[in-house]
């Protein structure tokens, strides 16, 4: 196991609400070198594009506005 800070095993996760676009989606873009992203947005379109740039982010699509998109979120 590496004792890199930075490395995959010891890497920061992120919950990047709002990731569909604007600085949600910047902020996931900027992070997603060094950390493990949870992006959660409600433009499921939005967010395949997001995981082109960020092929390692879990993305959950859900409206944070809701019961249910809650009930998502929660749910990873």
């Amino acid at each position: 196991m590496s004792t890199d800070p930075t490395s995959a095993d010891h890497a920061r996760t992120v919950l990047v609400t709002g990731a569909s676009r604007g600085i949600g989606a910047a902020v996931c873009r900027a992070l997603a070198a060094d950390h493990r992203l949870v992006a959660v947005g409600r433009d499921a379109a939005a967010l395949g594009a997001l995981v082109r740039d960020c092929p390692s982010a879990r993305v959950v699509e859900a409206d944070l506005t809701t019961g249910e998109g809650e009930a998502r979120a929660a749910a990873i």
